[in-house]
């Protein structure tokens, strides 16, 4: 940030710049493309999204959410190089479509990327079960029961379980 500047200091006055030349280097920000969003264990909606190539200037992004007629969205700040944002409960709700989109905003200008419009319902990704016990019998030796306590409430979101396995031989 070396500039050729030219002040001069007048006696008990105030510095006044003569002359100079100040240069801005660097370019608008690109539209942010490929914005992808999941709730994680109906705690907070995650959105993430590409920024583009680097605009040399400091770039504002802001995860934008909205609900159907309401002209106040709710905003979430991030910097270029965190290309993500995360909303908290209680500031998205389920079973209601939610606009979401990303704006970028630098010195230069600004972008926005293309608006999603989703349920919140329809992106989550709860946490897996917590395990409490495996039991095994040798009269079953083809067979095991399963115990486990499920991470969310089952009447707020009942869910279907895949359980997958694999013989101690095939581990890697």
């Amino acid at each position: 940030d070396a500039l050729p500047i030219c002040n001069i200091l007048a006696f008990e006055a105030f510095e006044q710049t003569l002359y100079g030349i100040y240069l801005k280097l660097g370019w608008p920000p690109d539209k942010p493309e490929n914005v992808t969003c999941m709730v994680f264990n109906i705690e907070k909606l995650t959105c993430t999204w590409n920024p583009g190539r680097p605009t040399i200037q400091s770039t504002l992004f802001s995860l934008r959410t909205r609900w159907p007629h309401d002209e106040n969205p709710f905003n979430c700040h991030a910097n270029f190089s965190n290309s993500s944002c995360t909303i908290p409960a209680p500031n998205f709700q389920f079973y209601i479509n939610t606009e979401i989109w990303v704006e970028a905003e630098n010195v230069f200008g600004r972008a926005e990327s293309d608006h999603l419009t989703l349920d919140p319902i329809n992106i989550v990704k709860p946490n897996p079960p917590t395990i409490l016990n495996l039991i095994c019998t040798p009269e079953l030796p083809n067979s095991i029961r399963i115990e486990w306590v499920p991470p969310l409430n089952s009447q707020v979101m009942p869910l279907k379980y895949l359980i997958r396995y694999r013989n101690r031989s095939e581990e890697h």
